[in-house]
């Protein structure tokens, strides 16, 4: 469970850090963010355990959502090289 708050609270951090350019990451910001994502997993462990079902199809939902936003939002804004650009030889 704290491998998994870890890389999770590092990718919380990595997007703020894309979608803030004034935010200046800290070393204690990552154990932050960990902490209160073991917070919040343990006491919602507690108080929803009749509603974890739903609350694993709703993150699954965002999920989903969330990469087809990613990848619309790339496709969007990517440059597509022509053809032969693609196919040149560099030798």
């Amino acid at each position: 469970m704290p491998a998994i708050a870890y890389l999770t609270a590092s990718q919380i951090q990595a997007d703020i850090i894309l979608l803030s350019p004034t935010f200046v990451p800290q070393t204690w910001h990552v154990c932050l963010i960990m902490v209160g994502l073991l917070l919040f997993s343990c006491m919602a462990a507690i108080f929803w355990k009749r509603s974890v079902r739903m609350v694993a199809i709703l993150v699954a939902v965002f999920h989903f959502l969330a990469l087809i936003a990613c990848i619309a939002a790339g496709l969007a804004t990517e440059h597509f090289a022509d053809n032969p650009f693609v196919w040149q030889d560099d030798q």
